[in-house]
Order: structure tokens, then C-alpha cells, then sequence
């Protein structure tokens, strides 16, 4: 049986909040509850970048609960089990290759290019602008371009990012979608 795996755990952290650090902890009892009565816990496919001691504890906790452990990349893998911490395989992200047909978009169809950033990840947000900058600057003249919100969280700095584009290359070349309560959206773009 697979159990649905939550956001309460991002990309393999709970960062330095320690409400977010409580949560993981609850819901690690949670999933061994589960785990007592039955239920063969899984995660497949979720990345994980260099952890506080806290969100290892919670990640080692998580991987003896779970029945299979199956990380998104390579790098993640190397990097769990370099904290001793093993993997059963690798699941690329589950969205792709959904659907054998591709799926109506709305809006544009040709886009050069698509920026979409983890705002919570302490990125340098001018320089990530000055990024797409220049490959917007470097793509054909009239090229459109859009600005992905993939995850609630992250729709205030891509909204952002999408106000200082506008304002540099016209709201004709560069459009914003926020597709995180979408899959069908999510796919589209």
C-alpha cells in the first residue's frame, strides 16, 4: 500500500522552523502508526540538498518507517547515503509523461523560455533575474516567456519575478502561470 507522502517534509528538510521540525515529528509517528498496523509505507521520488542535524533525524526516523525509500536523483542518493542513510532506488518526479496526448493549454503555446525558482531556498533573486534576463535578451526578438509557480509557497517571489520582467519586456512577451493546485495546468506548461 502506498501512503501519500505530504509537504510537511519539502524536498528533504524541515529547515531551521522549529514548528516544521515538530510537525515532521508527529507525522513520522503518524506514518509508524500505520507502519504497526499494516501499512506499507513509501516515499518515491523526493530530492534532498545538504540537512540540518535536525531534518536528519527526522529523515533517518522516516527511512526506518519506511518500507521503501526511493529518492528523485542521484545526488540525493549519494548524499543520503553519504550521511549513512540508504536508498532503496532512484523514482524520477512523477509528473512526467502523465498523460499519452499532451494537454490543452491555454494561453500561449510557444514558449521559449519558463523560470520557475524555490523562493525558500535562500536564492539570490536579483541574480536569478539578471539570469533569465539575459536569456530573454539572448531568445528571438517577440519571443514569449513565462513565469512558473509550481508550489503555493513559492507565488509571491514568482509573481514577483514575473512584475520585474513585465516591466522590462512588455506583459505581451512574458506571462505568468501558477499551476500549484493544478496537475492538468502543471503538465500544460
Amino acid at each position: 500500500t502506498l501512503f501519500p507522502y505530504t509537504t510537511l517534509f519539502r524536498s528533504g528538510g524541515v529547515g531551521d522552523s522549529s514548528r516544521a521540525f515538530i510537525s515532521s515529528i508527529i507525522y513520522n509517528l503518524v506514518l509508524f502508526g500505520l507502519k504497526m498496523v499494516g501499512v506499507k509505507v513509501c516515499l518515491a521520488g523526493v530530492s534532498f540538498e545538504p540537512m540540518t542535524r535536525r531534518e536528519l533525524l527526522v529523515t533517518r526516523f522516516r527511512r526506518a518507517i519506511c518500507h521503501s525509500f526511493s529518492v528523485r536523483d542521484k545526488e540525493s542518493a549519494r548524499y543520503l547515503e553519504s550521511q549513512g542513510i540508504p536508498v532503496d532506488g532512484i523514482a524520477p518526479d512523477l509528473s512526467f509523461n502523465l498523460y499519452d496526448e499532451p494537454a490543452q493549454m491555454t494561453g500561449p503555446r510557444d514558449i521559449a523560455t519558463a523560470y520557475s525558482f524555490r523562493a525558500d531556498r535562500g536564492l539570490d533573486m536579483e541574480r536569478l533575474s539578471a539570469l533569465a534576463m539575459d536569456l530573454i535578451d539572448a531568445s528571438p526578438a517577440g519571443s514569449i516567456h513565462a513565469v512558473v509557480s509550481q508550489v503555493g509557497r513559492d507565488n509571491a517571489a514568482m509573481y514577483s519575478l514575473y512584475e520585474k520582467l513585465s516591466a522590462s519586456y512588455g506583459p505581451d512577451r512574458i506571462i505568468f502561470v501558477d499551476c500549484h493546485q493544478s496537475m492538468d495546468d502543471a503538465s500544460a506548461i
